[in-house]
């Protein structure tokens, strides 16, 4: 009994291992570049309460940045570059780090020649010519967006808070550009939490023909843990065996066993 113990420890262990190491991989590779943070109830810092970041740089070595695409502000293109010919669309508040840094967000087929692509046809601008040409240009709001500011995090800063819970990472490049930024935060969040309670109960385990909550249960556990479930059933055999790795729940183990 002792050596099945022992056993079943050193599996667990290096099942734990594999385990975060593949969040770490999963990790780093949400938070790429073009990635939507919506902001959770639990962020305390006012700086970005209620608010929706797209990832716009991320270095290991250098950090994170991004800009605030929800807050635009009481100050117009027109009002802000008075000597260029501007449209009265708003400047938006990009973040709290260098509030007078100008930078925008392009979107264009071709790529311009001073500009650093984040995803698909999404560009960051921060060249002065090709900033005061585009405003010039009067290019319409659903292409170009001007930003007073941006996000920043140091390294592992931005990933330590996901892990805490102050940050949902979604994909949504129409988002960038969206029609009604005051209202994005709140439509995203609700977006965000149905996503998690889809990922937590499968339609399809619900939609199956003569399926029960234990039928649920039982392939909720697999879908969502497969290494919670191994871990369960690697201490079987164990005195006290103890509950799911992925929900708690000795009855969830036994049906996956």
């Amino acid at each position: 009994m002792l050596r099945r113990m022992l056993v079943a420890a050193g599996l667990s262990a290096i099942i734990c291992v594999a385990a975060l190491l593949e969040f770490a991989r999963n990790g780093s590779e949400a938070l790429a570049p073009g990635t939507l943070l919506v902001a959770s109830d639990k962020l305390g810092d006012p700086n970005f309460a209620e608010t929706v970041v797209f990832i716009t740089r991320r270095d290991s070595n250098e950090g994170t940045m991004g800009v605030v695409l929800n807050r635009p502000l009481d100050l117009t293109l027109a009002k802000a570059f008075p000597r260029l010919r501007a449209n009265t669309d708003p400047v938006f508040e990009g973040g709290p780090v260098s509030p007078d840094a100008i930078q925008a967000l392009l979107r264009t087929s071709t790529k311009p020649a001073d500009a650093e692509r984040v995803l698909a046809d999404v560009y960051s601008v921060a060249h002065k010519a090709l900033l005061e040409k585009s405003i010039t240009d009067r290019l319409p709001s659903e292409k170009f967006r001007v930003y007073l500011g941006y996000a920043g995090w140091g390294p592992g800063q931005l990933e330590n808070e996901v892990r805490q819970g102050a940050w949902t990472a979604m994909h949504g490049v129409k988002y960038v550009f969206d029609g009604e930024p005051v209202s994005l935060w709140q439509r995203l969040k609700r977006d965000s939490e149905s996503q998690v309670a889809q990922a937590r109960w499968p339609s399809s385990v619900w939609a199956a023909p003569g399926a029960t909550p234990r039928d649920a249960t039982m392939k909720a556990c697999r879908y969502l843990a497969p290494l919670g479930w191994r871990y369960s059933r690697a201490l079987a055999f164990a005195p006290s065996p103890p509950p799911c790795w992925s929900c708690a729940s000795t009855t969830a183990r036994h049906l996956a066993n």
